[in-house]
């Protein structure tokens, strides 16, 4: 389908996150182990090769070109997190290895 002339891609603004389940597993009440799980997710390999429907991994919250700032209507909101979001684009087992130590 991809090669077809009539393919195209349509952007939705819609974000979809995995919920550690802190009744059923206690420890992730603990919130050194669920920073070291959202550090050590790799984002791409998730969307590529588990989900596997097209869908982008995301670094801010917000889409990118999707929404705008208000005050400055030519800037793409998502730029303006994009620095806040950095450290969960890609894994940092450095960190993640410090906060799992912390965690214990």
């Amino acid at each position: 389908m991809k090669n077809s002339a009539a393919y195209r891609i349509q952007k939705t603004n819609s974000v979809y996150f995995l919920e550690l389940n802190q009744a059923k597993y206690p420890l992730f009440k603990n919130q050194k182990i669920r920073q070291t799980m959202a550090l050590i997710i790799n984002r791409q390999q998730l969307t590529k090769k588990i989900i596997g429907n097209g869908t982008t991994a995301i670094g801010p919250v917000t889409a990118a070109g999707m929404t705008f700032d208000p005050a400055k209507p030519q800037e793409d909101f998502a730029s303006q997190t994009q620095v806040a979001a950095a450290k969960y684009q890609s894994p940092d087992l450095k960190q993640v290895k410090t906060l799992w130590q912390r965690s214990c």
